[in-house]
């Protein structure tokens, strides 16, 4: 090893690097399908978390080892009927 820390990403660097929303790399995170790590309140990847995370979804050929994650509709939701 060099003696340099690793090179840590945010996630504006890593949605445009993956070309999706930032949105979708937050449901990432939440979903637990990508590693990160947590500097206060920001979120930040190491290329291994990356890496980790490209060789997944890469390995994947069928959907049911990766399912899309769900996406939630905006605004308030509905009432449940008793």
């Amino acid at each position: 090893m060099n003696g340099l820390p690793p090179r840590l990403w945010t996630v504006d660097e890593l949605a445009d690097y993956l070309s999706v929303p930032k949105g979708y790399v937050y449901k990432l995170t939440s979903a637990r399908r990508i590693g990160f790590l947590k500097l206060g309140k920001e979120l930040r990847f190491t290329d291994k978390h990356i890496e980790t995370y490209l060789d997944a979804i890469a390995g994947t050929n069928s959907a049911a080892a990766a399912p899309p994650l769900a996406v939630r509709r905006s605004g308030r939701p509905r009432k449940r009927s008793a």
